[in-house]
């Protein structure tokens, strides 16, 4: 008796896909070649250096940011004289009355804001020739302890140069109390 045969070499054999799909060799950790291998560590190397270049660029970035602000900022000296600090502030073209300082919670805060308009007119047709604005605001905080009152503090305004001398202890203020303090 004739057997039909299960087992082929024909081309539409079913275990074809299977020998096809399967490679025992696929375990076997495949050894880089000496230029695969230059290759990966100049792409680190090349990453690196990107890196350092990026780095660098965020830094100056960062710095020239800085120094904007610094310039913009208001420039402000602390001496510690032992009993008190003396905080000298500078701020040219502010009036006495644009300049706020006051103490709240420990914080001792020196505020000022400064507008100011040029407007010339010409007088037969009283159409602008030129108009500027300027307009400027500071404020800077720092922290003196709960220990000093607002009385204890004496601030003086002249020459565009702001002096303030607070004492050097530590004193409880009464918590969201925010008291003005007169500058002479």
């Amino acid at each position: 008796m004739l057997m039909p045969m299960v087992w082929t070499n024909d081309t539409d054999d079913m275990m074809d896909d299977f020998f096809d799909a399967y490679d025992p060799f696929d375990i076997v950790p495949v050894v880089p070649t000496k230029d695969e291998v230059e290759s990966e560590k100049s792409i680190e190397r090349h990453a690196r250096k990107e890196g350092r270049k990026y780095a660098r660029a965020l830094r100056s970035a960062y710095n020239e940011m800085n120094n904007k602000l610094t310039k913009l900022a208001m420039k402000t000296d602390v001496v510690d004289n032992g009993d008190h600090f003396t905080l000298t502030a500078d701020l040219p073209g502010f009036d006495k009355k644009d300049i706020n300082v006051a103490l709240s919670d420990g914080v001792l805060t020196v505020s000022a804001r400064h507008e100011e308009n040029a407007d010339k007119k010409d007088e037969k047709t009283g159409k602008y020739l030129r108009r500027e604005r300027t307009a400027s605001a500071y404020e800077r905080s720092f922290e003196v302890g709960k220990d000093v009152k607002p009385e204890e503090i004496s601030a003086k305004y002249e020459n565009g140069v702001l002096t303030l001398n607070v004492p050097n202890k530590t004193a409880i203020a009464k918590k969201d109390e925010t008291k003005k303090i007169e500058i002479h």
